[in-house]
């Protein structure tokens, strides 16, 4: 039964960029991922109103290992356990559409990873971004998938989450955001959507979009970039975002945890060329995320 008192309150939590890997296997640069996942929800239980939900908004695994999606199955199931409340995925430019489908829901791979969920009133409506490359899209079929959705007003409003931020910064120079994001605001906007809750830059981020919609980026649940001029700086710091619909409107509070020791650190420019080599094939392969983490270790 959906609530629909006018100043009901529902909280949620947003983390992004999880990059998680099973049990026995080196993480990226040895970061404690299934730890700092564990972390999170940890702070979630001891809330005194907890989240309802939690969404993940993509780069859910470092590599697309389909091993590594049959131990997010189990692991994350492990945390809606603990936690008590679901935990909804998108998938982001790390993520292999194919391992995921069938690691993580065991199924037969689909063109795109898109999907409602009403949960009290609210419609999450979770779209896919990942467009084999840094930058995302979300394509035409899609967008006409999510106007039809949009048509019928959920009772507290919509929130989309996908991978690729909307608003860009500095950091960004123009890259890893959301191709079609004019294409969205067409199909959003004069909707009921208050949100969009997005990852993949390893850095918080808000703005309002359209007339009332809040655009969130969240920090990464692995590690977060702190970025001067062409100098970047990976620290042990992580963060996500709390969050609450309220009356037709979105409000965001994002909490860091951790350190501001430096795990690695690299040139802006180096790390775009690096990018540009490593996405001259589908996806992001092993080899190449090895490459990638020599070159942050500044190894040969």
């Amino acid at each position: 039964m959906e609530r629909n008192d006018k100043m009901e309150k529902i909280r949620f939590a947003h983390l992004a960029d999880t990059h998680l890997c099973r049990e026995g296997k080196a993480s990226f640069l040895d970061i404690p991922v299934r730890e700092n996942f564990e972390k999170a929800i940890d702070y979630f239980c001891g809330l005194h109103n907890k989240p309802e939900f939690v969404v993940v908004t993509g780069d859910v695994v470092n590599d697309g290992d389909l091993e590594d999606y049959r131990f997010a199955k189990t692991f994350i199931e492990k945390m809606q356990q603990k936690l008590g409340a679901p935990i909804f995925l998108a998938i982001g430019n790390h993520d292999d559409r194919a391992n995921f489908f069938e690691g993580y829901l065991g199924t037969d791979a689909q063109p795109s990873y898109c999907y409602p969920k009403n949960i009290n009133g609210l419609r999450l409506i979770v779209l896919d971004s990942a467009n084999g490359d840094v930058n995302g899209k979300i394509g035409p079929e899609q967008l006409s998938w999510l106007k039809k959705e949009l048509m019928k007003p959920a009772a507290c409003g919509t929130v989309l989450a996908f991978h690729h931020p909307l608003a860009v910064d500095e950091f960004m120079l123009g890259e890893h955001c959301l191709e079609d994001a004019e294409d969205l605001y067409a199909v959003i906007r004069g909707t009921d959507v208050v949100g969009v809750l997005t990852g993949h830059t390893h850095r918080s981020n808000q703005s309002i979009v359209l007339d009332n919609v809040l655009s969130v980026t969240a920090d990464s649940v692995a590690y977060s970039l702190d970025v001067n001029g062409d100098d970047v700086k990976m620290t042990e710091r992580f963060g996500f975002n709390m969050l609450t619909v309220m009356d037709k409107t979105m409000y965001n509070s994002t909490v860091q945890v951790g350190s501001e020791t430096v795990i690695g650190r690299y040139s802006l420019s180096g790390m775009m060329d690096m990018i540009q080599k490593m996405t001259q094939e589908p996806g992001l392969t092993m080899d190449g995320m090895e490459a990638f983490e020599k070159f942050i270790r500044g190894e040969k």
